[in-house]
């Protein structure tokens, strides 16, 4: 998948060549309260948009919100169609144009 290894070099760039786990590693609170309100995003987007930089599947995402993997897909779906993407490449390079 090309956008895992997207993040993966993001997040080298970002940590100076350290390897990065989690979202809160790679955006300050501020760059994220940020970039929700300029791109309009609901709390839930934004904690969706959070678990797909970090790599997690529809499924990780599912178990995490613990939420059924459909309602994950609609939200993904609604997020696409509001932002006008087509993919997870797509959303997390919007995501760092928009820091």
């Amino acid at each position: 998948m090309a956008w895992v290894c997207c993040l993966q070099n993001v997040r080298c760039i970002k940590s100076k060549g350290e390897q990065v786990m989690r979202h809160s590693d790679l955006f300050s609170d501020g760059e994220w309260a940020c970039t929700e309100q300029k791109l309009g995003l609901s709390p839930r987007q934004a904690q969706i948009i959070r678990l797909v930089l970090q790599g997690d599947s529809d499924k990780q995402i599912a178990q995490a919100l613990n939420i059924s993997l459909a309602t994950v897909r609609t939200h993904m779906r609604r997020l696409f169609d509001k932002l006008h993407l087509n993919d997870r490449l797509e959303l997390t390079l919007l995501i760092l144009a928009s820091l």
